[in-house]
């Protein structure tokens, strides 16, 4: 059957409809061709449901929602006959015409190709999207190990102070010669030498003098002697 759908395009539709018979008598002899009233009832629906659908939606993106409007109004037209019969399956196939069936596969193929395409580009952002989201995450828990850390050795360092605050305020003198032994003696562990300079009387100066000495130099000497002895 050919028929308009409602972007003006035409298609060609195919229906089969298999019923039981609910009322023998009405079916008999309230009708003179039920068969014939059945066929204009199925065509009314696949007219009535191509008038609702464009054609793309009826030969490839929608052919569930073109079958159930089909059947939808074939029943209610049968219904309203009151034929005497109860629907049992309906088949519905819907073909683009023949002279532009090869346009309509191109835009088929053509359309599955950009599907693909966009599905892979979904995935591939939905994949970058995770990376950049872990990476994130990896940075603010690194960030945040950190500020602990630094947190950490700062409320250590302020309970030291604490600690060592009175001993400074007892004796602020003897408090910075303890630290100074102290400083001293960690460093003087890691120094291969050590010199000890004695102090002077109050008005003396002391003189410290510390020998360089020049790395030896090659001359050029002994090979100009080779040389003449050869």
């Amino acid at each position: 059957m050919v028929m308009l759908t409602s972007d003006e395009n035409i298609i060609h539709a195919r229906a089969d409809a298999k019923y039981l018979i609910s009322d023998p008598v009405a079916f008999k002899f309230d009708f003179l061709d039920v068969e014939d009233l059945l066929r204009n009832a199925l065509n009314n629906a696949l007219l009535f449901a191509a008038a609702q659908t464009t054609a793309d939606d009826a030969l490839y993106r929608d052919r569930v929602g073109f079958k159930d409007r089909v059947r939808l109004r074939f029943l209610s037209n049968i219904q309203k006959a009151q034929l005497g019969i109860r629907l049992q399956s309906l088949d519905v196939q819907t073909f683009p015409p023949m002279f532009v069936k090869e346009a309509f596969d191109q835009v088929t193929q053509t359309e599955q190709a950009v599907s693909q395409m966009r599905n892979e580009a979904e995935g591939d952002a939905a994949q970058t999207l995770r990376r950049a989201q872990g990476e994130a995450q990896a940075i603010i828990n690194q960030g945040m190990s950190r500020s602990n850390l630094i947190t950490s050795r700062v409320i250590a360092d302020a309970k030291v102070f604490e600690q060592l605050k009175p001993h400074y305020e007892a004796n602020p003198q003897f408090f910075r010669s303890r630290l100074l032994i102290e400083r001293m003696g960690r460093i003087l562990t890691q120094a291969n030498d050590t010199w000890l300079l004695p102090r002077v009387a109050p008005g003396q100066t002391q003189e410290l003098r510390l020998q360089l000495n020049r790395e030896p130099t090659l001359t050029g000497g002994g090979s100009n002697n080779d040389e003449g002895a050869n």
